[in-house]
C-alpha cells in the first residue's frame, strides 16, 4: 500500500476517496484468534510478554 502512495506522490497524483477506501480494504485487519494461533504454532517458543507485545503492535497498527 505504501508503495502505491509513493508512486502516486512521485507523479503528483492524489488518490480519490474511492481509491483510498479500496486500498484500505486490502489491508489485513487485526484478528486476535489468528494471531494467537500463529503464536501457538510458532517454531520458537514465544513467552507471554512477547505475545502481549505482538498483539499490542498489530492491534495498534490498524487501530483496533
Amino acid at each position: 500500500m505504501k508503495e502505491l502512495y509513493d508512486m502516486m506522490a512521485a507523479d503528483n497524483m492524489r488518490p480519490t476517496a474511492k481509491v483510498t477506501k479500496q486500498i484500505n480494504g486490502l489491508v489485513a485487519r487485526y484478528n486476535k484468534k489468528s494471531v494467537d494461533q500463529a503464536i501457538k504454532t510458532s517454531r520458537e517458543k514465544i513467552s507471554g510478554k512477547e505475545a502481549k507485545a505482538i498483539h499490542a503492535l498489530l492491534k495498534g497498527r490498524n487501530n483496533g
